[in-house]
């Protein structure tokens, strides 16, 4: 098939994402000076999440050549995904749709990474490791990039709430639980269109602030 990347090392869901350009950007542009400001100001380094850490980390070990061949591959990648796996459609815009669970599969995820290894609890977006050996990834934890890294459109489309026991709290708390709907390039109007559409047919409703979302 015209446009797939090949699984090879060098090309994989993991080390795409692992060198993408963001990651040097992040470091450049943030990580970098925050920390050189830190350390000047207070005389100690500057304590990040776990997510952000590891960003910064990986970022700073990239060089000039890495950032370019992360372009490359990135441009590749956002070929591939509008010619080869959401296409454009005369009379849709976009011949299909990508929709991923837009949490964890309605288990908390806590930023603290002691309290995901909890009864109930899912390993945390945000201070999880990748693949969850820090090495081996698979592709469902990547879905979240696809879209930003694609250059496409995406929506959430909140579909109800489940009971959780809260490790933090130590109360019975509501979370949200919803997909993300991601389209061909250009086809904002169609992922808006859906929302709506749903909507009229009473299958999605507003929701709230606070502690419910219904």
């Amino acid at each position: 098939m015209r446009g797939v990347l090949p699984l090879a090392e060098e090309m994989d869901t993991a080390g795409f994402f692992t060198r993408d350009p963001s990651r040097v950007r992040s470091w450049v542009s943030v990580g970098k000076p925050l920390i050189e400001a830190y350390e000047e100001k207070f005389g100690s380094t500057p304590t990040f999440d776990p997510r952000a850490r590891e960003m910064f980390k990986r970022g700073a070990m990239h060089t000039n050549k890495d950032f370019i061949e992360a372009q490359r591959i990135l441009h590749a990648f956002r070929e591939f995904v509008g010619s080869d796996l959401l296409k454009v459609d005369i009379k849709s815009c976009s011949d299909a749709l990508f929709m991923y669970d837009a949490s964890t599969d309605g288990r908390p995820s806590y930023r603290v990474a002691d309290f995901n290894n909890m009864e109930g609890a899912a390993q945390a977006l945000l201070a999880g490791p990748v693949g969850g050996d820090g090495n081996t990834a698979v592709p469902s934890d990547y879905f979240t990039y696809v879209a930003s890294m694609a250059g496409l459109p995406e929506v959430t489309i909140p579909l109800g709430q489940v009971g959780y026991y809260n490790h933090v709290s130590r109360e019975w708390e509501m979370l949200p639980v919803a997909v993300q709907v991601v389209a061909h390039r250009g086809c904002d109007d169609l992922s808006l269109n859906i929302v709506e559409k749903l909507a009229g047919k009473g299958v999605l409703e507003g929701v709230k602030t606070g502690r419910h979302t219904f």
